[in-house]
């Protein structure tokens, strides 16, 4: 069970010399969720005489294993992610994708984000989302930065940092829109990964299957979540 703590603000009000009739406020404090987790799991097999020859290694296999269950939990944060930043609503988000690049609009949502938040504002995207930001003025650093990174390093004075892309799992489908450009600000930790349990591992030798196979399976119970109580911003490039 995750605490988030409400983004609460305190009214202050004018009041009359001699008086201390001033309404009260209610702080709500801060909301519990639970992650929801699922079983997830894998199950590999190798021929006796390949191990035997040397052709195929059990330890590799149990590695790339390994890296698929990470592959399987980064697939749902990304998703998770992408799909909380799609709920965003004016003055926050733009989303209609709407002609080229617009200086001004990515600047207004910047300043409604680092206002909500009382914090410097980060531009997060990938690499081709990140290169549709144009500025009127280019400074000589910026061309470097074009010329090493591919993107801009700041935009106006707002730092702008890549996403690594990923593929969806089994697909070569991208899972993050590369004409999307996310605005943080702040350090709130809105991602929630939850490992239920233990991991259970289940082996069988070559000898105790009818087949000669060598047989690994793992078993996980994870979660992941994006919960932000923080103000975000997004705006979609066309």
């Amino acid at each position: 069970t995750f605490y988030v703590e409400n983004d609460d603000r305190i009214i202050v009000s004018s009041v009359a010399e001699g008086s201390q009739s001033v309404r009260r406020q209610k702080l709500e404090g801060g909301s519990e969720f639970s992650v929801a987790t699922n079983l997830k799991a894998a199950k590999i097999y190798e021929e006796m005489n390949r191990i035997i020859a040397n052709r195929a290694d059990i330890n590799t296999l149990i590695q790339k294993v390994s890296k698929a269950f990470i592959d399987a939990d980064l697939n749902e944060t990304y998703a998770a992610f992408v799909k909380a930043m799609n709920a965003i609503e004016t003055p926050y988000g733009n989303l209609t994708a709407a002609g080229t690049f617009d200086e001004d609009t990515l600047l207004g949502i910047i300043d409604h984000v680092e206002a909500a938040n009382n914090a410097p504002a980060t531009i997060i995207g990938t690499r081709s989302a990140l290169l549709k930001v144009t500025t009127a003025v280019q400074s000589d650093k910026q061309k470097d930065d074009m010329y090493n990174m591919g993107y801009f390093g700041k935009f106006n004075g707002t730092p702008m940092v890549v996403m690594k892309q990923r593929h969806e799992v089994g697909s070569t489908n991208f899972i993050l829109p590369d004409n999307d450009l996310y605005i943080i600000a702040g350090e709130e930790k809105f991602i929630k990964h939850v490992t239920e349990g233990t991991t259970d591992i289940a082996t069988k030798g070559y000898w105790e299957n009818q087949d000669l196979t060598q047989e690994y399976a793992m078993f996980q119970r994870t979660g992941n979540a994006v919960v932000m109580a923080k103000k975000a911003g997004i705006y979609r490039v066309a």
